[in-house]
């Protein structure tokens, strides 16, 4: 067994590289490959950057003898504050898989290769599902359930979660206030999904929720209570929520161009109207245009009765060619069905401590190591990040369409 462990590690080591890691976690996330990265001032856990907040209002006019000037001014700044979460993913190679390639080096690399990429695979997706929630780690709205396992969801925000696998057989989740995550249930498994319901089966004891209970990932949040999961857009692209440290209150331009959540039909005036929005605060309309399938397929059909379809060569269907304003309408499956993010790519930030890395790097010793008491060999593969922004008013968001 010694020369097949050796094999495993040259495999990670050869196909699995920090560089690869990260090209599969942020060049082919649709999203973060679209928001920049950026260098920032590095505090402990946290990354420090600059947020102009106010003009330069030492302008005067004065008539052709002179006069006096108004006092000279400046730009202002602020300094947003961005706590780096830490994401992970543990993996875990099965002795017995390994027996059977009989130490053959491509059979183990493939072995290999197949755990890993669904693990970064499975962390992708939930760093996709953070970006297009609101920062606070609370997947879905529970509803009225009454002593029982099976856990009834809000219609809503429970369908969309269900329907994009973020609630699905085998995770391990939380229930509780946004004041106590866990005080409903704590770290219980979910053993069966409802679509159509809106439901989840929890194992452990039959338990009781209103709409004001949550559910979460197991840990996600802390009793203080502080979410330890990425800002989403939902918090980002807003009117009110304090991002970054700093309140909307204290810093009146620190808000969004329009956050519009009433439940409504999309139209294309709607669509217009976010980009009228954002040029009227930014000088220029959102250049990346982003929602989920089911708005995609509603702005199509919107457009089906001005087109004749002559670049679909007789056909109908292609929902993918939506063009607003120049920008392409592009579909994320995570999007939640209710909404159209109208974003400037340039104004988002994404900051990091660095690649991601195995756990290696920080202890020393193998990529993979025997799980003790187990026939198995398992390692961690954590990234810490976070995304904000630099501007706020150059982004819009419709998130109550039908």
């Amino acid at each position: 067994m010694g020369a097949d462990v050796s094999t495993i590690q040259s495999a990670l080591r050869e196909t699995w590289t920090e560089a690869k890691i990260a090209e599969q976690l942020i060049q082919d996330n649709p999203v973060l490959s679209k928001i920049r990265q950026v260098k920032n001032t590095q505090m402990g856990e946290y990354a420090l950057t600059p947020i102009h907040i106010g003009r330069n209002w030492g302008f005067s006019t004065t008539s052709s003898s002179g006069g006096t000037l108004n006092s000279a001014g400046n730009q202002s700044y602020a300094q947003a504050q961005w706590a780096y979460t830490n994401q992970h993913v543990q993996v875990k190679i099965q002795g017995s898989a390994i027996d059977q390639t009989k130490g053959d080096a491509l059979s183990v690399a493939s072995v290999v290769d197949e755990e890993v990429s669904g693990a970064v695979n499975d962390l992708n997706r939930n760093l996709n599902r953070q970006i297009f929630l609101d920062g606070t780690a609370q997947i879905a709205q529970c509803g009225t359930t009454s002593s029982s396992t099976t856990v009834q969801l809000n219609t809503t925000s429970g369908y969309n979660a269900i329907e994009r696998g973020w609630l699905d057989v085998g995770a391990v989740v939380d229930i509780g206030t946004t004041a106590s995550s866990a005080t409903i249930a704590s770290g219980v498994s979910i053993t069966a999904v409802d679509l159509a319901n809106s439901t989840i089966t929890v194992s452990g004891s039959a338990i009781t929720t209103t709409s004001s209970h949550y559910v979460t990932l197991k840990g996600a949040r802390t009793t203080a209570p502080v979410s330890l999961e990425m800002n989403g857009l939902h918090n980002i692209v807003s009117t009110s929520a304090t991002l970054g440290g700093l309140t909307t209150a204290s810093y009146p331009a620190w808000v969004a161009a329009n956050a519009d959540s009433t439940s409504q039909a999309l139209t294309l005036s709607l669509l217009y109207q976010q980009n009228q929005k954002i040029a009227q605060k930014a000088g220029a309309t959102a250049d990346y245009v982003v929602t989920g399938l089911k708005q995609q397929r509603k702005a199509y059909e919107l457009l089906q009765t001005q087109v004749r379809y002559q670049s679909e060569a007789g056909g109908t269907g292609k929902v993918d060619s939506v063009i607003i304003n120049g920008v392409e309408l592009f579909a994320v499956p995570d999007c939640k069905n209710e909404d159209i993010f109208f974003l400037t790519a340039g104004d988002l930030l994404q900051v990091s401590a660095g690649d991601p890395y195995w756990q290696s790097k920080i202890t020393g010793g193998e990529t993979l190591a025997w799980v003790q008491g187990e026939d198995a060999y398992a390692g961690k593969i954590t990234v810490r990040m976070n995304i904000g922004a630099r501007r706020r008013n150059s982004h819009a968001k419709l998130s109550g369409l039908t």
